[in-house]
């Protein structure tokens, strides 16, 4: 577990301050009190201090400071990227916590209900832009089964979706 802070306080700031506000919401997932990571910091704290080359511990000693500083304020829950509003909130969420409780059949059928039942995927103008990327093996078994169901595209795997989803945004591949 200090493997996480260390390489992210040897990166930047930043990803040390991800890393807390990570943890936070790691600990209120699982019932802990964030004081347990309060305690965790100060511990780490002390224990670098202990070290005879003070001039080592300046960095990392920083950043638990500003970790403990912003501990209070960061949320104990992850922010959501379905906007309540939107007209597919509801079935975006039930979507996303049938993944959750491994019940793929059962996301995958209120997607392919959703777009029998005349859902637009692309309903509003924020998303008119969105490409979308059909995938597994029912289009490898039907490969135009992609056009049928308003996609840009297909893959059979991760691999091919990359090159795909490279291919529709006019991005180069990394190398």
């Amino acid at each position: 577990h200090l493997a996480y802070p260390a390489e992210a306080a040897a990166g930047s700031p930043a990803l040390f301050g991800d890393y807390i506000g990570w943890a936070v919401v790691m600990l209120a997932k699982r019932r802990g009190p964030a004081a347990d990571l309060a305690c965790l910091l100060v511990t780490m704290q002390e224990t670098l201090c202990e070290k005879p080359a003070p001039e080592q511990c300046e960095l990392p000693c920083a950043y638990l400071d500003t970790g403990l500083q912003q501990l209070p304020e960061m949320p104990s829950e992850f922010p959501t990227f379905i906007a309540t509003g939107s007209p597919d909130a509801a079935l975006a969420g039930d979507y996303l916590q049938a993944l959750l409780r491994g019940d793929r059949r059962g996301a995958n059928q209120l997607i392919l209900d959703a777009v029998q039942g005349g859902a637009a995927v692309r309903r509003t103008p924020e998303c008119a832009g969105v490409k979308i990327i059909g995938g597994g093996h029912p289009f490898k078994i039907a490969p135009d089964l992609w056009r049928s169901i308003g996609a840009d595209g297909s893959a059979i795997d991760g691999q091919e979706a990359i090159v795909v989803a490279h291919c529709l945004t006019s991005l180069p591949l990394a190398a």
